[in-house]
């Protein structure tokens, strides 16, 4: 193996007469996605490098999507019946244009009204492979939520390897842009879901 492996080792273990379980060393906590596939009865698994940011974020290729995103989908509502999905497509329209003053390579899921179902968003991760998926959403409490004493941002992530996108977004807009917290939550979202990204 290569001094600049980013796989050390694996091993793998039969379970039970139809299942195999694979383990898997890294050579480094954070990963930047992978992909699997079978082709005949070989699994392949496909690991990306982590991109290089020695110069801040030129060149990272970011993956935007506007939560939510026609008249069929609106998502929450603000008291004055303004809709989350305007919201969310205003907010990643400036922030890509702040990225790309940056440097990045940016795409959105959507540029207006389109009707987005969260696993065609969840697609266009697994095909564009960007080094960073963020999904943006003005998320609404439960009916039987209490509103005037909760506020404040938060993040969420399934795949270990999102963890810590999550935590950082979630510190540094709490700390820098002086925002109140929410939490980081783990949850099974289908713009969490996707292996090729942190997202």
């Amino acid at each position: 193996i290569s001094p600049d492996a980013i796989l050390k080792g694996f091993s793998w273990q039969q379970t039970a007469p139809t299942a195999v379980t694979y383990t898997f060393e890294m050579s480094s906590p954070q990963q930047w996605g992978y992909k699997t596939r079978y082709d005949g009865t070989q699994l392949i698994l496909s690991l990306k490098h982590p991109p290089d940011v020695k110069q801040g974020i030129a060149g990272l290729r970011i993956f935007l999507d506007p939560g939510h995103g026609s008249a069929n989908d609106l998502g929450s509502q603000g008291p004055t019946g303004y809709p989350e999905k305007d919201a969310t497509l205003k907010l990643s329209q400036k922030l890509a244009t702040i990225l790309r003053q940056r440097g990045a390579i940016v795409s959105l899921s959507r540029q207006g009204d389109d009707d987005l179902w969260p696993n065609d968003r969840a697609a266009l991760i697994e095909k564009q492979e960007p080094d960073l998926a963020i999904s943006l959403h003005y998320n609404a409490l439960p009916d039987e939520g209490d509103a005037e004493n909760t506020q404040g941002i938060s993040s969420y992530w399934y795949n270990y390897s999102s963890y810590s996108l999550a935590q950082f977004l979630q510190r540094y807009i709490a700390t820098h842009l002086h925002r109140s917290s929410y939490g980081i939550f783990w949850d099974n979202l289908a713009l969490t879901r996707p292996t090729v990204s942190p997202a």
